[in-house]
């Protein structure tokens, strides 16, 4: 049995499998049916995995927990005194690109990369918590301003946003990709109602988040 070529077979082949999952499923951007009228679609292919509403007294600086390794800290107050955090997490299999949620205005793109920080007090006892890449769009729409963040994974950090400040976006309009990872936190006003709950899946630039209350 020739194991060399036996060897070579294979990786041949593990290579030309990793090239169709990466080219044809992980970075494929079907066209969506977006919704028309007053509502807020996911800027996320995925699950939603947190709702927290945001009170005046929290807006400084909050923690956004990625998975079992890593997390983020953000401001929302850019947003309001009262905001609405909904969370979106996507598996492999999931579409990677994100999406406006709704007609809007860039006011600004802010990225962090990735590092190590001392997340213990006292030198006896250091250890390290990982903050994620992540990438900060803020927008100005009719409903007021929101907050799209990218969040990259822990082994593979790789953020392209495609807006800049003073972009014009349609709702739905692709506005970047986060690959091989990972998850995406939207921030809206708390005036708005929203429409989803945890645990539910959603489609990017179709699946309608949030609308404004009728109330």
């Amino acid at each position: 049995m020739n194991l060399p070529r036996i060897l070579i077979e294979l990786l041949v082949i593990l290579f030309a499998l990793c090239w169709i999952y990466y080219s044809w499923i992980f970075m494929r951007n079907p066209k969506r049916n977006t919704p028309e009228g007053n509502v807020i679609v996911s800027p996320a292919n995925g699950k939603i995995s947190k709702i927290v509403k945001v009170g005046k007294k929290d807006t400084s600086n909050i923690t956004i927990e990625k998975g079992l390794l890593g997390k983020i800290k953000m401001q929302t107050q850019e947003v309001g005194k009262d905001a609405t955090l909904i969370s979106i997490v996507m598996n492999p299999l999931n579409v990677h690109f994100q999406r406006s949620p709704c007609d809007a205005t860039v006011l600004a793109v802010k990225h962090a990369p990735g590092k190590f920080l001392n997340a213990v007090k006292g030198a006896e006892n250091m250890q390290a918590a990982l903050e994620n890449e992540h990438t900060e769009i803020l927008l100005q729409t009719k409903y007021g301003k929101m907050k799209v963040i990218q969040i990259a994974g822990f082994l593979c950090r790789r953020i392209e946003t495609f807006v800049t400040k003073g972009h014009k976006l349609k709702k739905g309009e692709t506005i970047g990709v986060i690959k091989l990872g990972s998850q995406v936190t939207l921030i809206l006003p708390a005036k708005l109602k929203i429409n989803v709950k945890e645990g539910q899946a959603v489609v990017d630039g179709e699946t309608i988040l949030a609308m404004p209350d009728a109330s």
